[in-house]
């Protein structure tokens, strides 16, 4: 079973819910935002759909509610305008009968009859004059047509006859005994009966208007009631094509999108756990459950923390964890777990708070990625590399060790004065291989440092040209042999000093040089030396006139990777690891430059080398020429030639006592010879036990005045040895020998007590000074050497 899964701490006091919200399981906030616009939109479609809806459906109900007032309004009309008819009518049978009863002189009779007379002309006129204005307080709104007020218009004449006619007959018949009553009653009634017969044809003219204006309103509002049901529909389709239709076709692409999500939520071998804001389980997928064991009824309610806690959780990520989700902010680390199983596990965590669109919180969701596999796979690969290094370090010791004999002898026999010619060339041949070989090794050595970040350089007060002098010096022979001019040009002013680390920018020129010389069989080689101020950086530019590169080889080249070289033809014809230009760029790197190339096939080639030169303000400047160069180069020729002289004079050993702690039985005799060459009075111890007891049980005006002391020795080695002797109060200089050369090595001697440390093989000249400036020390406390810092071999 896989094992994957988190250990959240969920606090005692938080309550669980049953929340059982939407699952936003990308909680992104960019994603989130364009969610919220999304069914920000959304919601304004649809609400802009409902709004054109309801106006449509206030018009439409504000149309047929004038519709039913229109259709009222001009039903009474129509009922008073014919009502009118029925009244004129009346009024002339009431006259009638009114002049019957003054001729009965029923004045009982008569004045009813003058009553109803009365009541019925003033029906009529009011509903005369109501329809000529169209009095709303009559239930007669609107507006007459123009033909209506034309009828109207005729009617005039008729209308006021018949008011006049009427109001003589109610005056006249209000006195009945006045004399000619009944006459003149009876002339109005002529006048009245001839005046309807005109008012009720043109009465029947105006209702017909009326009944036709009618039909013609109630025909307009249906074409309106047609216009808004078909502008409705129209409404209606377009919302559809425009709101709703694109909103289905949204929610079908989110749907597809939430089910691709599912899909790789429940195939995933990750886990994904949901939880709500209490830090309680709501969710998980399947991978957590392959992973942990627990299904998802198991989770439920519960929290991470409860569930999957682990004693061999670090308790600081736990509480940094707590602290991230209370702040509702996002954590990312790793962790260790344990399954259901029982099985302790590794994982990348992530989670993320989930917000509501409020902002207000509304969970957790985690993503988990196991990294138990990895976490295994980083530490094999770390013992991997220590064992790499442990293998380096051995090598180191078991080639360097044999080494120091091979070239001290080689150096023994070169020195012999009488030595046959065939036995110098011989040993020059064993001498020239043995130091390539160490030039290999030390390779290798440097380049395992570099990979495993190791490789460490020092800032200090440093000559640059006192650097590049000693690189011109001791490349100029090789030049020379091979009938190659050299040249070493300084453009403007140069720093005396800048801080930088000596041995690797030798180290850089070193190679840079060696290489132009290798690859350039006839022509030049120039070094450039020129100080950009303003950068703070010393430039070296290294160019020849070699075989150069074409575009495909510097390409490949320029890469500086190690075992790189610009064909199979160039190893086999002049030899090399690959390893040089790696090595020298990496350095640049770690001295704050860079390494660049420049070739042309059958041109040469131009490399160009930065290093920081540390801050120059203070620091003197010097313009040097072509001829300060070669001055200098003869200076340090001439300083080179004299250093055997020194090694054996001002750095004399006579009568010296120290003590030489070796195992190997040929080093002993070289180390010996070289110690006694140079005046000291040697002791050998074969292990670091010896070593401690020879020194110890020496009187202590006869104890060793120096010890040399080989790290690596059966019994007691070199760094228990020099604790011990440090332990019990010796205090002379002890200077470590060791074939050892990996980064560490000589901080660890320095740190077990030793005051200097030198690398096998030894350099006779080298040996014998680093005694003497010890020993100068230890005689004069607080000048290690004549420059004031130590020296690093």
């Amino acid at each position: 079973m896989n094992r994957r899964s988190s250990r959240w701490q969920s606090p005692a006091a938080e309550p669980a819910t049953t929340d059982r919200g939407f699952l936003a399981l990308t909680p992104e906030r960019g994603t989130t935002e364009t969610g919220t616009r999304a069914l920000r939109q959304l919601r304004s479609s649809y609400l802009l759909g409902l709004v054109a809806l309801a106006v449509l459906t206030v018009i439409s109900h504000g149309v047929l509610l004038f519709t039913v007032h229109q259709t009222a309004s001009d039903a009474t009309v129509i009922n008073v305008a014919g009502r009118q008819r029925m009244l004129s009518q009346r009024v002339t049978s009431l006259s009638l009968q009114l002049s019957e009863a003054i001729a009965w002189e029923d004045r009982d009779r008569v004045a009813e009859l003058r009553d109803r007379l009365e009541s019925a002309f003033a029906l009529w006129n009011s509903s005369h004059l109501a329809l000529i204005e169209r009095d709303a307080a009559a239930g007669l709104s609107g507006r007459n047509t123009a033909a209506i007020v034309g009828e109207f218009a005729i009617l005039d004449s008729s209308y006021r006859s018949v008011q006049a006619s009427i109001e003589h007959i109610l005056t006249a018949s209000a006195d009945m005994a006045q004399a000619g009553v009944l006459e003149s009653i009876r002339a109005s009634i002529g006048v009245l009966t001839g005046e309807v017969e005109v008012y009720l044809p043109r009465m029947n003219a105006i209702v017909g208007l009326y009944e036709r204006e009618s039909q013609r309103a109630v025909f307009r509002i249906e074409l309106v009631a047609w216009a808004i049901g078909l502008i409705t529909l129209a409404v209606l389709t377009l919302e559809y094509y425009f709101v709703y239709e694109p909103s289905f076709r949204r929610m079908r692409r989110q749907y597809q999108v939430i089910e691709d999500q599912n899909t790789v939520i429940e195939r995933t071998e990750n886990a994904i756990v949901l939880t709500d804001a209490a830090r309680k389980i709501i969710w998980v997928n399947p991978g957590f459950t392959r992973i942990t064991g627990y299904s998802l009824q198991e989770c439920q309610g519960r929290s991470p923390g409860e569930l999957l806690q682990c004693d061999r959780t670090d308790p600081s990520v736990v509480q940094q964890m707590r602290e991230k989700l209370k702040a509702e902010q996002y954590f990312k680390g790793e962790i260790l777990n344990r399954s259901k199983d029982g099985t302790d596990y590794w994982l990348d965590l992530e989670i993320y708070p989930r917000h509501a669109a409020n902002g207000d919180l509304i969970g957790f969701v985690a993503s988990e990625v196991d990294i138990t596999a990895f976490r295994d796979a980083v530490q094999r690969a770390e013992a991997a590399s220590r064992a790499k290094s442990e293998f380096l370090a051995n090598m180191s010791h078991e080639i360097r060790t044999p080494m120091t004999a091979i070239l001290g002898f080689t150096d023994l026999i070169l020195e012999k004065p009488d030595a046959a010619a065939d036995t110098e060339s011989h040993a020059r041949t064993i001498q020239t291989h043995a130091k390539h070989l160490l030039a290999i090794i030390n390779d290798i050595l440097d380049m395992s440092k570099i990979e495993v970040g190791q490789m460490k350089t020092e800032r200090v007060k440093t000559d640059p040209v006192q650097i590049v002098e000693e690189v011109a010096s001791l490349m100029r022979p090789h030049a020379l042999k091979k009938g190659l001019d050299f040249a070493v040009d300084y453009t403007g002013d140069i720093p005396a000093l800048i801080h930088s680390d000596p041995t690797r920018l030798r180290q850089i020129l070193l190679n840079l040089v060696g290489n132009a010389i290798k690859f350039t069989d006839s022509g030049r080689i120039r070094v450039e030396v020129t100080c950009l101020q303003e950068q703070q950086q010393m430039a070296f530019r290294i160019s020849d006139t070699g075989i150069g590169m074409t575009e495909a080889q510097r390409a490949r080249v320029a890469r500086f990777e190690a075992f790189v070289q610009a064909d199979s033809g160039t190893t086999r014809r002049f030899g090399g690891t690959g390893l040089g230009l790696r090595i020298s760029s990496r350095l640049a790197e770690l001295l704050g430059g860079s390494l660049t190339l420049d070739s042309a096939h059958g041109a040469g080639s131009e490399f160009s080398v930065t290093v920081a030169t540390g801050a120059l303000e203070g620091v003197a400047f010097r313009e040097l020429s072509t001829a300060d160069s070669a001055l200098l180069a003869a200076q340090h020729s001439h300083r080179s030639a004299t250093t055997l002289l020194v090694s054996d004079t001002a750095r004399s050993l006579a009568g010296v006592r120290v003590l030489l702690a070796e195992d190997g039985v040929d080093n002993q005799r070289l180390v010996r010879f070289h110690l006694t060459k140079a005046g000291a009075e040697v002791a050998v111890a074969e292990n670091g036990q010896l070593a401690v007891e020879h020194v110890l049980s020496a009187a202590p005006d006869q104890r060793p005045e120096l010890v040399l002391m080989d790290m690596q020795m059966p019994v007691l080695d070199g760094y228990a040895a020099t604790r011990r002797l440090r332990a019990d109060g010796y205090t002379a200089p002890i200077i470590a020998l060791t074939a050892h050369a990996m980064s560490g090595d000589r901080d660890r001697c320095l740190e077990a007590g030793c005051d200097d440390y030198l690398t096998k093989p030894i350099d006779k000249q080298l040996l014998v000074s680093t005694c003497a400036r010890w020993l100068r020390s230890h005689e004069t406390p607080g000048h290690p050497d004549e420059d004031g810092e130590p020296v690093q071999a």
